[in-house]
């Protein structure tokens, strides 16, 4: 899988670094955008991911999450 775009990289990367819930606006801290470009990045990075067994899941009211759902497509 090969990704474009520096921020879903980014925003990859802190979830595999952090490795707890985070809510658009720490994200958007950490990269330096807002939250809505955040919440975009996210559905687009959702779109990429699909097919490698791997979702960013939304909780309302907490935040995101990393899901592997796949270990062997990851």
């Amino acid at each position: 899988m090969e990704i474009q775009n520096k921020r879903i990289l980014k925003i990859l990367e802190l979830f595999d670094t952090e490795r707890k819930v985070m809510d658009s606006s720490s994200i958007a801290a950490m990269v330096g955008v807002s939250s809505r470009t955040i919440r975009n990045d996210i559905k687009e990075a959702n779109a990429l991911l699909k097919a490698h067994g791997v979702q960013i899941l939304a909780e309302p009211g907490v935040g995101y999450v990393f899901k592997i759902h796949d270990e062997a497509s990851y």
